[in-house]
């Protein structure tokens, strides 16, 4: 994805999911690891598809800002990127994500 040539203000950060709720995007970029005054998060950029709070959201989607400290992130994804694993990141970048909010809290991350 190329740099627009102006690009202002802020990306939005996505909302959180509660539980049952899902949301469906793509990655754009690397996890880049956070110091938050809640500890180490990351924060990555996704384009987002669908999403419980953005009712109003076109097909197309929009981009946006995802940062969480989620153990999805932490401890499953970025160790696989970080081991470059060819396949995983190839799936990564092309996949489209379901992100899933489960009652006890936690995160599922699968392909869409």
């Amino acid at each position: 994805m190329s740099d627009p040539k102006y690009n202002f203000g802020s990306p939005t950060k996505m909302s959180g999911l509660t539980a049952g709720e899902k949301a469906t995007f793509k990655f754009l970029d690397l996890p880049e690891k956070i110091d938050t005054e809640w500890g180490v998060k990351y924060i990555v950029s996704i384009h987002l598809f669908t999403h419980p709070s953005y009712p109003s959201l076109s097909s197309k989607g929009m981009p946006m800002k995802w940062q969480t400290g989620a153990s999805v992130m932490v401890k499953d994804i970025v160790p696989l990127l970080e081991k470059e694993d060819k396949e995983f990141v190839k799936d990564y970048n092309e996949f489209t994500w379901e992100l899933e909010a489960m009652d006890d809290g936690s995160l599922r991350l699968r392909n869409a």
